[in-house]
């Protein structure tokens, strides 16, 4: 356990029945891939100075390293395109436009993933194929058969995609205060406390948040040790939240 699987390892996780990646597998992935994207660039920069056969070869490898490594992480995320699928509840678009708008946008994900933030690849994912969802619906062919007029692009400046924000934001929020209240994340006492006070969450309205000082007096620590409880809190709540916008 937590030891970084191989290459020759992660290549079986391509199966559509494999859960999603841990987040060493994950890191790994995007290392691999993004490392061969780079070797990708500075071959082709050598091949045109000097396009020697060894140097197209090695194009072609990491070509393919990359292609594989690619498949890999979508494949093992395809599940994330249904989730959002269920999310955008009714809609006019075909299911199966909406399936390979999603895969093409969750591949788009993989090539724009930026791992070095800290990131879910999850997270960021979600967020790119609802906002490919978006775009689909507007410019969805059932949408000109029923309205016949010339497509004009200052369409796409419509509130569709902030009223599904809010929507899906909304939905956050509920399953955040159920995942509290019945504890889920299976979150200590303090770090309980420190969330509660931080956010406000299962509380009045017109409560206010409460700095990392301040739940520090409180709970009797420091501000930066209320900061790593805060750190440990939101991990185990984010892979509770993640868990259940996928089994939902």
């Amino acid at each position: 356990a937590g030891i970084i699987p191989s290459v020759d390892d992660l290549t079986t996780l391509s199966a559509p029945a494999s859960s999603l990646l841990t987040t060493a597998q994950e890191q790994h992935l995007f290392l691999r891939y993004n490392y061969a994207r780079m070797r990708i660039k500075k071959s082709v920069l050598q091949f045109e100075q000097s396009p020697w056969r060894k140097v197209a070869r090695e194009i072609a490898f990491w070509q393919r390293r990359a292609k594989d490594t690619r498949e890999i992480i979508a494949g093992t995320n395809l599940a994330l395109v249904l989730a959002m699928i269920k999310l955008t509840r009714k809609t006019d678009v075909d299911f199966g436009d909406l399936i390979s708008e999603g895969n093409m946008a969750l591949l788009r994900a993989v090539e724009k993933f930026d791992a070095a933030r800290g990131f879910k690849f999850s997270t960021y994912a979600c967020r790119a194929i609802l906002k490919s969802f978006s775009r689909i619906a507007v410019k969805s062919n059932r949408y000109r058969t029923m309205f016949p007029t010339e497509f004009d692009p200052g369409m796409e400046r419509s509130n569709e995609m902030d009223i599904r924000r809010q929507s899906v934001a909304k939905d956050a929020v509920e399953d955040l205060q159920e995942i509290i209240e019945r504890n889920s994340a299976e979150l200590t006492d303090v770090e309980r406390r420190v969330i509660e006070a931080r956010f406000a969450v299962n509380r009045p309205e017109d409560t206010d948040t409460m700095t990392l000082a301040e739940v520090g007096e409180v709970i009797g620590v420091t501000k930066e040790r209320v900061r790593q409880i805060q750190k440990g809190a939101l991990e185990k709540l984010r892979s509770t939240l993640d868990g259940r916008i996928l089994t939902h």
